[in-house]
Formats: C-alpha cells, sequence, structure tokens
C-alpha cells in the first residue's frame, strides 16, 4: 500500500512540474498600429504598419495596403529613407514616391512605409508635387510588397488604388480605369449629337448666361464648362445633371469618365463629380482619382470612383462646376460609365 501511495505522490509531482514548466512569461504580441492585422485582400488589406514590418503574408506576393500618406522622399538628399531624406509636408519636390503610416500626422520616419508610384495614371493622381491636398489622406493600394524600396520595406510598382480603407475588387488584376462588372449607364457619348442631362445654375456671375455646354469638335462631341467671359474670370457655381439612373438591384456601383482642362487654376480645388438620391437636393460629392494633366487639351480616364454607398437606390450624376474671380477654367467631359454587380 505504501508503494502506492507514494507512486501516486510522484505523479503528482511530475504532473505539477510538468505544468509549470510552460508558465513562463512570454513577451506580449506586438499589436499592430491601427488596430488590425489584415490579409491583403481588397476588402481586408494589410496596414501600412504590416508594409512596414516587412509582414507579407504567404500567397500574397500583391496585396492591398492602406495607410494614410503622411509625406514623401526627398531623392535629392539621397536615396533611402532617413531623418533628413523623408519629408512630412506638401507640396513634394518628386512626383515618384510617398511615405504613409498607419496616423495621418505621423512625423517619425522610422514609422512609415514607403511607396514606388510608377510613371502612370497611379503616379498622377497619388502623388503630392501635383497633388498636396493628398497629405493626410487614407488610400488604399496595390502593389508588390515584401521587399526594400528606399532602404526600408515598402509598395513597389502601384498598379491600382482606391480612397479609403479598402481597393477594387475587378475580379482580375486591377488596373486604374478598368471597371468590373456590367454596364449600368453610359452617356455623354462623343457621337452624339444630343444629351439627356439637364443644367442646374446656381450662381451666375454676371455677364453669364450659362455656364455647361454640349460641344462639337472635329466631329467629337464633349460637355463643356467655363465661367470665363467678358475677358475676366466669374463666380459662378452649376451643375450638369444626368437623368435618374436606377441601381435597384445592383451592387459595387462604379463610375468613371474622361476630362480635359488646359489652364487648371482653380478647377480641382472648385470643381468635382457628385450624386445624390433621385428626388433629393443634397447632393455627396465623390473625389475624383485621377486629373488630366495641364497645360493641353489631351482627355485622361478618370480613374474608377466607388459609388457603392448609392447601390440599390435610384441616382442622378453631376459634375459640379465653379469658379471664382481668381480662376475659371474651362473643363470638358465625356463618355461617362456607371457599372454595378447584379444583387443575388
Amino acid at each position: 500500500m505504501k508503494k502506492i501511495i507514494n507512486i501516486l505522490m510522484l505523479a503528482v509531482i511530475l504532473a505539477t512540474g510538468l505544468t509549470s514548466c510552460v508558465d513562463y512569461e512570454y513577451p506580449p504580441v506586438p499589436q499592430p498600429e491601427g488596430g488590425r492585422v489584415g490579409t491583403g485582400a481588397w476588402d481586408d488589406p494589410m496596414t501600412a504598419y504590416q508594409l512596414r514590418i516587412g509582414s507579407v503574408n504567404d500567397g500574397q506576393p500583391a496585396p492591398w495596403v492602406t495607410g494614410y500618406i503622411v509625406g514623401w522622399i526627398d531623392t535629392e538628399v539621397g536615396f533611402s529613407v532617413s531623418e533628413a531624406s523623408c519629408k512630412f509636408t506638401a507640396p513634394a519636390t518628386v512626383p515618384s514616391n510617398l511615405l504613409i503610416s498607419m496616423n495621418p500626422k505621423e512625423t517619425d520616419w522610422t514609422k512609415c512605409a514607403t511607396v514606388q508610384l510608377p510613371s502612370g495614371a497611379v503616379r498622377r493622381a497619388l502623388n503630392l508635387m501635383d497633388h498636396p491636398e493628398n497629405l493626410g489622406a487614407l488610400v488604399t493600394m496595390r502593389g508588390t510588397a515584401g521587399s526594400k524600396y528606399m532602404g526600408a520595406y515598402g509598395l513597389r510598382s502601384v498598379s491600382n488604388f482606391n480612397w479609403g480603407d479598402k481597393g477594387i475588387d475587378t475580379g482580375e488584376e486591377p488596373d486604374p480605369g478598368v471597371q468590373g462588372g456590367t454596364v449600368v449607364y453610359q452617356g455623354l457619348a462623343e457621337d452624339a449629337a444630343e444629351i439627356d442631362w439637364t443644367f442646374e445654375n446656381v450662381t451666375l456671375g454676371q455677364g453669364l448666361s450659362y455656364v455647361w455646354s454640349w460641344k462639337e469638335y472635329n466631329g467629337a462631341h464633349y460637355l463643356n464648362a467655363s465661367a470665363y467671359a467678358g475677358g475676366s474670370s466669374k463666380e459662378s457655381l452649376s451643375y450638369a445633371v444626368s437623368p435618374v439612373i436606377s441601381l435597384e438591384g445592383w451592387t459595387k456601383a462604379q463610375v468613371s469618365f474622361k476630362h480635359a482642362a488646359k489652364f487648371q487654376t482653380t478647377l480641382r480645388q472648385l470643381c468635382g463629380f457628385a450624386v445624390r438620391v433621385a428626388g433629393t437636393a443634397e447632393w455627396t460629392e465623390v473625389k475624383i482619382p485621377v486629373w488630366p494633366e495641364a497645360g493641353s487639351w489631351s482627355f485622361a480616364d478618370s480613374g474608377v470612383l466607388d459609388l457603392s454607398a448609392f447601390d440599390g437606390k435610384k441616382v442622378q450624376l453631376a459634375f459640379k462646376y465653379a469658379s471664382s474671380a481668381d480662376g475659371a477654367d474651362t473643363w470638358e467631359i465625356k463618355a461617362v460609365k456607371l457599372t454595378g454587380v447584379k444583387a443575388k
């Protein structure tokens, strides 16, 4: 009997010892800035924090990454991140890169991830040299990750982007200006002699009788807006408004168009794109991802504007034109296309 008791006591001691062996105090798991860990999918992007520490998920060589645009790298100072080369003001003097972070007011270069902007539509839309207003904006981008750029882990060869904390689900490798889904509405076709859009004038400065018109040049038509008259810029506010478009039964609504503007004095600050629910008066402005380059009348793709907030509703689209005594640009627009995915 004594042997049995001794064996039982030994078993208890061994069990207690084994339990204590795994009861060490491990260091806490670091929590990512932003409070979550993304997978890299378009609707679950990785954070700028994950990108900065080189945490690229297996199977996601080209992930979506979200973060705030907080600065840029001055390549005149050096081609690597440092306290001297990292700038947190705008405008930038180079258009080819960005710094992103999970804090929109970050000014510590060690807490930022680097972003390479290749030549093309993405660079034209995101860079801080042409768009100082992008400083502090939340953006989600897709590119190549897992390697260093400018001496720090970052995102290379950005191929697509979307304003906000999600990417764009196109069902295929995304590309700016390319939309997925089915065409729900098309308007302002350049071969149309007439259009069914209407013009709503809010303010017409002295000497103005209109702002918007449907013009033709060399056989191609386009929507035209200008408040320059009598040799000076006039104050104005006017909307070019689409007919009612039904998104009932549709999800993931997106819109794109082509536009041109040569001089661009106040265009990007005062003009824009807007949407409203049919039958209401309140407009919701939607940021235009890509503006045309100044200096010519070449039409540029707007990039994709997300209208999913209006899924299932009847809506009207609009181009908002505004001007002041400081500037009244001529804005040309054509080829509006709205797409969606049939609700199941």
